[in-house]
């Protein structure tokens, strides 16, 4: 039995990724702390998943299977069997740099009020160079920082977090309920701006994680949402109650708006007009930047 110190426990869901998980759990092993274990949760896969990565012995790795519920309910299972007070996350078509966990305990080590450790990441499609995320708003001078501007940053650019970059200290997963289940899309973001309304967020400007978009089995709904999605949804309905600055109800409205305008984009561009037209008459959209103004033309030209 494995009777290491643990700090981290690290969460994998899988749900046939045999041909990426292999990728994820070296990157995961490479790690330059050791002080972690591995949760793989295989959520009803039916190609062999786990067969990947068999010949990968590590008594820090165990693996668990469970009838198909979805990846936020994989997630949650994977905290349940968390034994360290810190969990991370990584899905298991994305990789890590070496760095990520150590830089992720730095984090912790000097902001331990913080809720929510991150990094920014790259983003790497087929046959294309990796780039990083498009993420605004950072501070330019510090490589490490904590902030409760969450939704100022998530809405300038592209969010500043993703479901492969993020620590977050397990009472605080749990208090909230974890992910939400039955959820296709958005689920992590329910996590991320309900953890972030009441802590503060610690950030690593260095791209310590990578998003892989090759994996044609994501999680993604494959038509486009054409209504706000129950992560915003939900925001909208509580943001009266919640203990907001008036800098911070602004930017989360603004956030708010972003979805809805990249909803509202991504329907004109698919031909769903009506649902397009709708998005972009919701109110919250008046709250952007007069910059994001051209945005909302291009919108309504398509539509």
């Amino acid at each position: 039995m494995n009777r290491m110190p643990v700090n981290v426990s690290i969460v994998i869901p899988v749900y046939n990724k045999r041909r990426y998980l292999p990728r994820a759990l070296e990157s995961a092993l490479a790690q330059t702390r050791s002080d972690f274990e591995i949760i793989i949760v295989d959520d009803g896969s039916t190609d062999g998943s786990l067969d990947a990565i068999r010949d990968i012995r590590d008594p820090r790795v165990r693996c668990v299977w469970q009838a198909n519920a979805g990846v936020s309910a994989a997630r949650n299972t994977g905290i349940s069997l968390a034994r360290a007070p810190l969990v991370a996350f990584l899905d298991a078509d994305d990789t890590w740099e070496p760095e990520f966990l150590e830089a992720m305990l730095a984090l912790r080590w000097r902001y331990p009020d913080a809720g929510l450790y991150g990094s920014a990441y790259s983003i790497k499609q087929p046959g294309r160079p990796a780039r990083r995320a498009g993420i605004a708003g950072l501070p330019k001078l510090r490589q490490q920082f904590c902030s409760r501007d969450y939704f100022r940053i998530g809405t300038r650019g592209e969010l500043p977090i993703s479901a492969s970059s993020v620590m977050i200290p397990r009472e605080l997963i749990v208090k909230i309920g974890g992910f939400p289940v039955g959820e296709r899309m958005g689920e992590d973001q329910h996590v991320w701006w309900r953890i972030c309304v009441e802590h503060a967020f610690a950030y690593d400007r260095r791209a310590l994680a990578t998003y892989h978009r090759d994996a044609l089995e994501r999680a993604c709904p494959a038509n486009v949402p054409d209504r706000e999605l129950l992560f915003s949804a939900r925001l909208r309905e509580e943001l009266p109650a919640l203990k907001l600055s008036w800098w911070q109800r602004l930017h989360a409205g603004r956030y708010m708006g972003a979805h809805l305008l990249y909803l509202a984009r991504e329907n004109a561009r698919a031909g769903n007009r009506d649902a397009a037209r709708a998005l972009i008459r919701d109110p919250r959209t008046r709250l952007l930047p007069v910059k994001w103004l051209a945005r909302k033309i291009q919108v309504a030209v398509a539509t």
